[in-house]
């Protein structure tokens, strides 16, 4: 029984949450696919991480049709440097403030940018978020 079905820019893969299961690869329907495994020991270690994308998801999802590519440009010249949340807000003020998220997040989701702190701090105003050049 197969938990996730990943799909990635390199390829498609099965996730299976089971540490008793060991198989590599998987074949349905005539098509391949690598096949990862996690414990759950090593699932928990992710919880911050998938909690906090519990809630950027919905955001994204939710506001998906409202977000005008202007303000992902804005975005986007905004965040040069690491910058908090809350500062991103505040300048892009006159644009309502979960759609400035929604942009955000969907930035993030996208890889444009990144917010390391999000594996282990809870999602709040004072995460910070870079461009993916800034990476270390």
């Amino acid at each position: 029984m197969v938990d996730y079905w990943v799909r990635k820019s390199d390829g498609d893969s099965l996730l299976i949450l089971d540490e008793e299961c060991r198989l590599l690869n998987a074949v349905i329907s005539g098509t391949p696919y690598a096949v990862t495994t996690i414990s759950h020991a090593e699932l928990t270690a992710f919880d911050v991480w998938v909690e906090n994308w519990e809630r950027i998801l919905p955001v994204i999802t939710s506001c998906r049709t409202l977000v005008p590519d202007t303000l992902l440009k804005s975005v986007q010249r905004l965040v040069r440097e690491p910058i908090q949340l809350s500062h991103i807000e505040r300048e892009l003020s006159p644009a309502e403030p979960t759609i400035v998220r929604a942009a955000l997040f969907t930035l993030l989701h996208r890889g444009t940018l990144h917010a390391p702190q999000l594996m282990t701090e809870p999602l709040s105003f004072l995460t910070q978020f870079a461009t993916t050049e800034d990476k270390s």
